[in-house]
């Protein structure tokens, strides 16, 4: 997995990782706006199209005709195990690569582990496993096999998060995603889903 760094300009967005100044990802939060943020969210919003996704609005859960695709193909076991959970993505997204595949299921180990120190159940668990499964095929697919290149892919967030979206957004960051996250309602919103604020960055800029 990567770890996420800080940048020192806005123009360290659209580096490729090994000419970055630490090797790392990018995982920031916007709830200020200026001359200059606006003119970064044009370019980060263009390299998105590009070379990413661009979510509006929200991850919508997934209905039930993907959730019976989902069973029909995959069923519905579900252990909280590293290697399970590598196996499953390898067959349900054919198109990540060993490496990607690792560091994906390596990430969604970690958040799963948290939550279950936290106290969820495994019913619980096992519910937000297939939403992050689901996430990944039906709206997400198109940039899993980029995680982790040179040229990282983008993630414009354009709308509030709730808790698991963000959890997902932080697990696609450590598998190799820049992430930019509109907050149009500020801090305290945000802190909904991020209480000790600890998954992405403020973008602190003068003015």
């Amino acid at each position: 997995m990567l770890k996420r760094t800080s940048i020192a300009a806005l123009d360290d967005f659209f580096t490729d990782l090994g000419k970055r100044r630490q090797r790392g990802v990018y995982c920031y939060r916007i709830t200020g706006y200026n001359q200059e943020i606006h003119d970064f969210i044009l370019r980060y919003h263009e390299a998105a199209r590009l070379g990413g996704i661009i979510i509006e609005g929200k991850l919508y859960n997934p209905d039930p005709k993907m959730l019976g695709y989902y069973s029909e193909m995959m069923g519905m076991d579900f252990r909280l195990d590293r290697e399970f959970i590598r196996e499953r993505l390898q067959k349900w997204l054919p198109r990540m690569h060993t490496t990607q595949c690792d560091n994906v299921s390596s990430a969604i180990f970690e958040v799963l582990t948290e939550l279950k120190k936290a106290g969820k159940t495994e019913s619980i668990l096992r519910n937000i496993y297939v939403k992050f499964m689901c996430w990944l095929y039906y709206r997400l697919e198109r940039i899993v096999h980029q995680l982790g290149d040179e040229k990282l892919p983008k993630i414009l967030c354009d709308g509030e998060v709730t808790n698991y979206e963000l959890l997902l957004l932080h697990v696609l960051c450590l598998a190799g995603c820049d992430i930019v996250l509109l907050q149009y309602k500020g801090e305290a919103a945000y802190r909904k889903a991020d209480p000790d604020l600890s998954m992405t960055d403020p973008l602190e800029l003068e003015g």
